[in-house]
């Protein structure tokens, strides 16, 4: 997660789908919930605030067959 903007974002989100039948089973650098195959990826307390261009990294590991899933990002 970067911050490509001006001024500092209070936290971050990243939401994507796996897909069917895959789970998460383990997360660094971000909270991640899975309902169904939808994932969301927030922010941990150390993680959040990102100053103009900073940026943090996490990561996750699934089970199943490695894909590549697009990302969608939101600050706040």
């Amino acid at each position: 997660m970067a911050n490509p903007g001006s001024a500092p974002i209070g936290g971050w989100t990243v939401r994507f789908t796996l897909p069917a039948g895959q789970r998460i089973i383990q997360a660094w650098g971000a909270e991640l919930t899975q309902t169904g195959t939808t994932v969301t990826a927030r922010n941990t307390g150390w993680n959040g605030t990102l100053a103009p261009a900073a940026q943090t990294s996490w990561g996750f590991l699934a089970d199943g067959s490695p894909i590549m899933v697009p990302l969608t990002c939101t600050a706040g």
